[in-house]
């Protein structure tokens, strides 16, 4: 009879902690997940899969676009722009993904690489492919030259 008792109690337990995870903001949270524009970081790999050699190298902060491109990923390093425009070269990396809330909101000394005057003068990366559908959501793939 004692047994019979722990396991309904268990079994209460078990469903009432269920339904404060399902309707607690974890829930909301995981249903919600955002880590990015993925409409952009999809056709950025898109772009990048037609474009590119099946050997490619993109260094991106997420595997996202390497993903979607089917090619390797290297991790951008948190440098500043040149140390990190060094390493890309050293690296091997073909090509250098910038998303611009990456920029807004953890790497902002990659800003310069979303302003063309900049990119205009600096010969160690050139535009390759860019889209913004909406301020917040453009995508930057700079091929890097050696």
């Amino acid at each position: 009879r004692r047994g019979g008792a722990l396991r309904a109690g268990a079994l209460a337990a078990l469903v009432l902690g269920a339904w404060l995870v399902a309707s607690g903001p974890a829930l909301r949270l995981a249903a919600n997940f955002d880590d990015g524009p993925m409409p952009s970081l999809r056709g950025a790999g898109a772009w990048l899969a037609a474009h590119s050699a099946p050997d490619a190298v993109v260094m991106d902060r997420k595997s996202y676009v390497p993903f979607f491109a089917g090619r390797r990923h290297v991790q951008l390093p948190d440098e500043p722009l040149d140390a990190l425009l060094d390493h890309a070269i050293a690296s091997g990396a073909t090509h250098l993904v910038v998303e611009e809330y990456v920029v807004r909101s953890l790497r902002p000394q990659l800003a310069p690489l979303l302003d063309a005057r900049v990119l205009a003068n600096e010969p160690r990366v050139r535009l390759a492919f860019a889209t913004r559908p909406s301020p917040g959501e453009g995508v930057v793939v700079l091929e890097v030259v050696r």
